[in-house]
């Protein structure tokens, strides 16, 4: 069977060997930005900044985990220009119960070109009126 150095890895069965770059997301330090929002019945015309992404960091994805469903409420992670475009926006009911969301499209992408607000948008519901919900947003920077 023949092995394989897909994408990013290609470079190690090349002679002479290139090794991957840091900046495309190989063997960089991963850097965590943790958003705890206390549930209180936020309506549907607020949004909740859930991070702020420094210029040249490389996006990873994000988790979600909350104390309480958030029934009908759909919520979705992005920007204010892109509102879905970290996920779009759908139902979370699990409870404590941490689920990872990333879309292909970005899982290849390539880092920020500048500064960038992340926000978490809510629609069809208001939130529930008590619990936590925990937003981690995972990237990384050469």
């Amino acid at each position: 069977m023949a092995k394989i150095y897909a994408g990013l890895l290609s470079g190690l069965g090349a002679l002479p060997i290139i090794p991957p770059e840091a900046g495309q997301g190989v063997n960089a330090p991963i850097r965590i930005h943790r958003q705890v929002i206390t549930l209180a019945s936020q309506p549907t015309t607020d949004t909740q900044l859930i991070a702020r992404v420094p210029n040249g960091h490389l996006v990873l994805g994000h988790r979600v985990v909350s104390s309480v469903s958030l029934g009908t409420s759909q919520i979705a992670i992005g920007t204010v220009a892109t509102p879905a475009k970290y996920k779009a926006a759908a139902v979370f009911t699990a409870v404590d119960t941490p689920t990872d969301y990333l879309l292909a499209s970005i899982a290849g992408g390539v880092p920020l070109t500048a500064d960038e607000e992340q926000i978490l948008t809510v629609s069809v519901a208001a939130l529930p009126a008590s619990g936590t919900l925990v937003i981690y947003t995972y990237t990384s920077k050469p």
